[in-house]
């Protein structure tokens, strides 16, 4: 399920006149040949997008750029990579990386995970998930934007920019969003709102009234539009 902004065109996955979702691969795939038939699906019917999870065997903008090199080049998405295991500017990259090699739109988004993954990566704990989900795409927003970063944050360090290449399909930030809290931060800095397992009555009446305030709160002339799992 995908939810524009209030008085916004469709976005990049939902063509007009289309109703049909996205396809979600919800495996850890050992190879992508697994995952080819659920590209050629999105192909075949012209639903919105792939999207992939988090995966510990293949990873997944691996999987994706080796589909796109077997002739699946649909559009994507990551629904969610676990941001701890990359660096902002890395993530930036990877994504940038699928936008050039699929020539479709991409969506990249991320997470933090449960507290114990990120306790054993990162070098100290996330005391504020929010602040750590919102600078990671605040950064990467920037980098895919083409800007330079100057970033010294509680969770990451960043002073640099990508160096510029040729169009390429456009590439949205995500953010994993269940509580209230981070939807106000993915309002305030996300393009979209990933959920997981959550009933359209709670997306409707409790995260997207927050996503609009966050969006709201940072200035933003629209909130992220909604997908969901």
């Amino acid at each position: 399920m995908t939810t524009p902004a209030p008085g916004q065109p469709p976005a990049p996955d939902q063509p007009p006149g289309t109703g049909l979702p996205a396809v979600l691969y919800p495996l850890q795939p050992d190879h992508p040949e697994l995952v080819a038939p659920f590209a050629a699906l999105v192909a075949r019917t012209g639903a919105r997008r792939l999207w992939l999870c988090q995966s510990f065997r293949a990873e997944p903008h691996q999987v994706l750029a080796h589909l796109a090199g077997m002739g699946h080049t649909v559009p994507v998405g990551t629904a969610v990579t676990l941001l701890p295991l990359r660096h902002p500017y890395e993530a930036a990259l990877q994504a940038r990386s699928l936008a050039l090699l699929t020539d479709r739109p991409v969506v990249a988004g991320y997470g933090i995970g449960t507290p114990e993954f990120a306790e054993g990566l990162a070098p100290e704990p996330y005391r504020s998930p929010r602040t750590a989900v919102g600078e990671y795409v605040t950064s990467v927003r920037a980098l895919l934007d083409g800007r330079s970063v100057a970033h010294d944050g509680a969770y990451h360090r960043l002073h640099g920019a990508l160096p510029p290449v040729g169009p390429h399909a456009p590439v949205e930030v995500g953010a994993g969003v269940l509580r209230p809290g981070m939807a106000r931060t993915a309002g305030a800095t996300a393009d979209v709102a990933i959920t997981w397992m959550t009933p359209p009555p709670y997306v409707r009446d409790v995260l997207v009234p927050r996503l609009a305030a966050g969006a709201a709160g940072a200035g933003r002339a629209a909130r992220p539009r909604v997908a969901t799992a």
